[in-house]
C-alpha cells in the first residue's frame, strides 16, 4: 500500500472513532442544570449545593438549606409511605460529595453515573463524601471510570481523602 491510500485510510478511521462517542451520547437525554429554579451552565453545579434525582436535570439552590428541603420533597414524593421525612430521605440511594474536607463547601447529591465529572464541574475537587443506606459507588481519579477507585457503600463516610484521592476524582459510578 502506498503512502497516500494509507494515510487516507489512517484518517478515515481516526474521523470514524472521533465521531463515535457523539453517536452513542445522541441517544441519551441531554443534562441541564437550573439554580433556584434559572438555567445555569453545567459547569456552574460545583459552585452550589444541588442534586440529580431529577435526573437529567441538576437542580441548584443557593443555600445547603434550599437543598436539603428540595431533596426531602423529593423523598416524600418517591416514598409517601414513609412514616416521616427522614426515612423516606434514608430510602433514596446516592453518595454526596464535597468541594472541602470535613463536609464543607458546595456539594451535590450523586444519583447516577458520572464518566466525566468536568462536564458538571465537579472533575478534581471532591475533597470528602457521605453514602446513603443502599447505595454502593466508586469514585475513580480518572475519567470513564478508570484508574485507582474508592468504593463508597452503606453509610460510608469520608471527611478527608488521602493525597491519592482529594481533589482527584474524576468520575463516579453506581455499583
Amino acid at each position: 500500500m502506498s503512502f497516500r491510500p494509507r494515510a487516507l485510510l489512517v484518517g478515515l478511521v481516526m474521523l470514524a472513532s472521533a465521531t463515535l462517542p457523539a453517536a452513542a451520547s445522541a441517544s441519551q437525554p441531554a443534562l441541564s442544570a437550573d439554580l433556584d429554579g434559572r438555567a445555569i451552565a453545567l459547569t456552574d453545579v460545583s459552585n452550589f449545593y444541588c442534586h440529580d434525582f431529577d435526573w437529567p436535570a441538576i437542580h441548584c439552590f443557593s443555600t445547603p438549606a434550599a437543598v436539603e428541603r428540595a431533596v426531602a420533597q423529593v423523598a416524600v414524593e418517591r416514598n409517601p409511605e414513609a412514616a416521616d421525612t427522614a426515612e423516606a430521605v434514608s430510602a433514596l440511594s446516592y453518595i454526596r460529595v464535597f468541594d472541602w474536607t470535613w463536609y464543607a463547601g458546595a456539594y451535590i447529591y450523586l444519583s447516577q453515573d458520572y464518566s466525566d465529572l468536568g462536564a458538571i464541574g465537579w472533575n478534581d475537587r471532591i475533597s470528602s463524601y457521605t453514602g446513603s443506606n443502599d447505595e454502593t459507588s466508586a469514585l475513580f481519579v480518572d475519567t470513564y471510570h478508570q484508574g485507582a477507585g474508592i468504593i463508597v457503600c452503606c453509610n460510608n463516610i469520608a471527611s478527608t481523602l488521602s493525597s491519592t484521592y482529594d481533589n482527584k476524582i474524576s468520575s463516579t459510578e453506581r455499583l
